[in-house]
């Protein structure tokens, strides 16, 4: 009986990578799994869904995981967008404004920004308990 509480006990916590080390100089690329314990996600795709003579409007589809026993919120304000002069842009829109993921659970979603037509280089921050994990995108 202890053993297949042990089992129990074993599979709720999740089946991401312990020995994980957080890298803060780290830069990730579109498609590419992040595992920040206890979750995981991965910007699936970054398009311009519309341009004016000032804009850009960019959707960032964003697959996400839960690996904790507890159920975690996610938010927009967990994402912002910066440029190459370090300008910040935040979500106007998200698919699923919040929404709380239990054990196991996952979510793909768009986020949507508007930034300056002229701007150049930009990179995603997602920001998961501190740590601030960063992907290059390539528009």
């Amino acid at each position: 009986m202890l053993t297949i509480i042990g089992l129990l006990y074993s599979c709720q916590k999740g089946l991401f990578d312990k020995s994980y080390s957080y890298d803060p100089n780290r830069i990730y690329e579109v498609g590419e799994l992040i595992k920040d314990p206890p979750f995981e996600y991965k910007v699936n795709e970054a398009s311009i869904t519309k341009r004016d003579h000032k804009s850009k409007y960019l959707t960032i589809n964003v697959y996400l995981i839960n690996y904790d026993r507890d159920g975690r919120t996610f938010e927009p304000t967990m994402f912002i967008l910066k440029d190459s002069d370090n300008n910040t842009y935040r979500p106007y829109s998200t698919d699923k404004v919040t929404v709380t993921l239990g054990h196991g659970q996952s979510i793909t979603g768009g986020i949507k920004f508007l930034v300056p037509e002229n701007t150049q280089k930009l990179r995603l921050e997602i920001n998961t308990q501190g740590h601030i994990n960063k992907i290059d995108l390539k528009l």
